[in-house]
């Protein structure tokens, strides 16, 4: 027996249907709020900001070589002092070997050091390298100026290296270009140890807001050293008043 089944085509099984436009009448609208100068203007100046930045620091990082004729200086005591009285310590290091070839032509082993003084209130630091006791030469004190003031007190910028006539028409040498970055003046100060500077008194003469020099000593008055170190004598390496 024939099974007889009908299929129902898909065209007869929907209703037509014709494609209709359909319209929507919107009203767009922009709005928008004014833009601000100094959101799109880059005033930003570099200059202006490293020299703020290096003017206010107070951070310094003084380095530098040891030789002597008479010492190795690979591993001497360094004591940073504030005050030219050496009664306020604000610092001590040991100096390093230098690596090789770091004998000089005497035949004595130089040294390296790096004293670090952070948020440092003073103009100057004192520094005393001490003979620990040996013979070969006596404990020495070395000066550094950090800031420097003019005339009539003021601060003088970082960057400069040049000569002021104060008022008395005393003729001054400001040297404060030091390098400066990661927020820090970096000074080089070498020191070098003799065995033959003078021991006792000595007066600070030039003007003591000013400064001479990279490396000198100020006007505080007459200081007397004699046994205020326990590792002996303290002496003045004459060669830095020059």
């Amino acid at each position: 027996m024939k099974d007889i089944k009908q299929i129902l085509l898909g065209s007869k099984n929907t209703i037509d249907k014709s494609n209709e436009d359909i319209f929507i009448n919107l009203t767009l609208e922009r709005s928008f709020n004014e833009l601000k100068k100094e959101r799109f203007d880059n005033n930003f100046n570099l200059a202006d900001q490293f020299r703020n930045e290096r003017n206010t620091s107070r951070d310094f990082r003084i380095y530098g070589q040891i030789s002597s004729s008479v010492a190795d200086c690979d591993n001497l005591s360094l004591i940073a002092y504030g005050d030219t009285g050496l009664t306020i310590q604000v610092a001590s290091v040991n100096s390093s070997p230098t690596g090789l070839f770091g004998k000089n032509v005497f035949g004595k082993k130089n040294g390296k050091y790096l004293i670090s003084l952070e948020d440092y209130p003073g103009n100057f630091v004192y520094i005393v390298a001490q003979n620990g006791g040996s013979n070969l030469f006596n404990s020495q004190v070395f000066a550094q100026q950090l800031v420097f003031l003019d005339g009539e007190g003021n601060f003088i910028e970082y960057g400069n290296d040049t000569i002021e006539i104060t008022p008395n028409n005393s003729i001054v040498t400001i040297q404060n270009d030091f390098t400066f970055f990661y927020q820090k003046h970096w000074i080089n100060l070498d020191i070098n140890i003799d065995s033959e500077s003078s021991i006792g008194t000595f007066d600070f003469n030039p003007p003591g807001s000013i400064g001479l020099s990279n490396s000198s000593f100020f006007d505080v008055g007459p200081v007397t050293y004699s046994s205020d170190l326990p590792t002996g004598d303290l002496i003045i390496d004459e060669t830095f008043f020059n």
